[in-house]
């Protein structure tokens, strides 16, 4: 009797323990990307930092619009039967042209604007793998192999983490061609795991037409996305200095990133489960649940940073300055996990009529209200305040066009 009640709740955690995993993994990467950036920050000079930055922003802006928003068509588009993939041939061609497109430009664009010193080849090479990853992280998404999707997705981190760790204890030091290698490394690592994965996987071309509309508006959405996610860092290091951009990358890890990586675990959930259905109540009762776990994580990032700041390691100076810093990034936070919802509900259902209004709204209102402080300020906090302002108008404009939409797309 007592053996059979401590199978049955071992076996009952087992399950939620792996019904949860993905999430698991992706906490997992959070934390080492954060302790890597810890370690870096205390090993590299101010100006290494900064550059350290910029290499991590590339990384961020290749993992999500490598592919120039096909890879959201495809994810739109495909039908998926039995653990295979069916797709018109025209999307994949596609997504082949924009990704050679987008390794050339991108790469050539951050040597000579950013990195001078910098090996071409290694770039591109970078781009090349986390293109590759990328793609994997797509097609399992799709299938819903949610747990090596974020290996796909995040599992580099934990390796950069460990590799980076070691040279610094073995060496003493650590360098930025070093941690260019050290990147190469651990993107071909992690795309060899993919590929035992994706080797079972089945793919039927099938001919078709291509809506090339809604690939432009997906396409635009991704850009967008992307100015938001990485606009602030380029605007520090041009209006500022790459040192500083350093501090506030620091500083943007501590307390916004944990809020990214909700963002991106809830729309990488959330996109997969609207794709298979959406009832008109979803968008508010996700909203709902989002929001508590905005505050929630906001008690917590607070607790842990004042206690550690406190009574261990002295990680930035408090002031009125950081309780300002703490705050925007806090709002900028919460608002960005719940754009999350409406951005998997525009993907998965939103038309292309929709995508554009948002995408137009959006681009007309923000340069109406970003071109005033981009002007006159150069200052860490209106930096930060445009961000925030943006992302509301981002998350008040999309959610404007779904519930203004066809009737059955409305969540109010």
């Amino acid at each position: 009797m007592i053996v059979n009640r401590i199978h049955s709740l071992a076996l009952h955690y087992y399950r939620g323990i792996w019904k949860n995993v993905s999430f698991l993994i992706l906490l997992g990467s959070s934390i080492c990307y954060f302790f890597v950036n810890y370690v870096l920050k205390i090993n590299l000079k101010g100006e290494d930092y900064g550059d350290f930055s910029l290499i991590l922003v590339l990384l961020n802006v290749s993992s999500s619009f490598c592919f120039l928003g096909s890879d959201q068509l495809l994810m739109r588009s495909c039908k998926i039967d039995d653990g295979s993939i069916t797709v018109e041939r025209g999307v994949i061609i596609l997504m082949v042209t924009c990704f050679v497109t987008y390794t050339i430009i991108s790469s050539y664009l951050f040597k000579k604007y950013y990195f001078a010193d910098a090996n071409l080849y290694e770039l591109i090479i970078i781009n090349l793998l986390m293109g590759s990853l990328t793609f994997q992280y797509t097609i399992f998404r799709v299938l819903r192999f949610f747990e090596h999707a974020q290996i796909q997705k995040n599992g580099w981190k934990i390796l950069f983490f460990i590799i980076s760790l070691l040279i610094v204890l073995i060496y003493g030091t650590i360098n930025i061609p070093t941690l260019l290698v050290t990147l190469i490394v651990v993107f071909i690592i992690s795309m060899l795991f993919g590929i035992r994965k994706a080797g079972t996987i089945k793919f039927n071309l099938v001919e078709g037409a291509v809506s090339y509309r809604l690939w432009l508006n997906f396409s635009l959405s991704m850009l967008i996305m992307n100015l938001l996610n990485s606009f602030d860092k380029f605007l520090i290091e041009y209006k500022l200095s790459r040192a500083d951009l350093g501090d506030y990358f620091f500083l943007q890890n501590i307390f916004l990133s944990p809020f990214s990586q909700i963002q991106t675990y809830a729309g990488f959930k959330l996109l997969a489960l609207y794709k298979l259905r959406y009832k008109r109540n979803d968008l508010a009762k996700e909203n709902r649940k989002y929001l508590r776990y905005g505050f929630l994580l906001t008690f917590l990032i607070t607790l842990v940073f004042f206690i550690y700041n406190s009574f261990f390691y002295q990680l930035i100076s408090v002031n009125q300055q950081t309780v300002i810093f703490i705050l925007l990034f806090v709002i900028t936070g919460i608002v960005r996990v719940l754009y999350a919802n409406i951005s998997a509900a525009m993907g998965a259902v939103g038309t292309s009529k929709m995508l554009f209004k948002s995408n137009f709204l959006f681009l007309i209102i923000s340069l109406l209200v970003s071109l005033p402080l981009f002007v006159v300020s150069g200052t860490l906090n209106a930096i930060i305040l445009l961000i925030g302002l943006l992302w509301i108008i981002r998350y008040t404009t999309a959610l404007t066009c779904l519930n203004g939409g066809d009737p059955k797309f409305r969540s109010v």
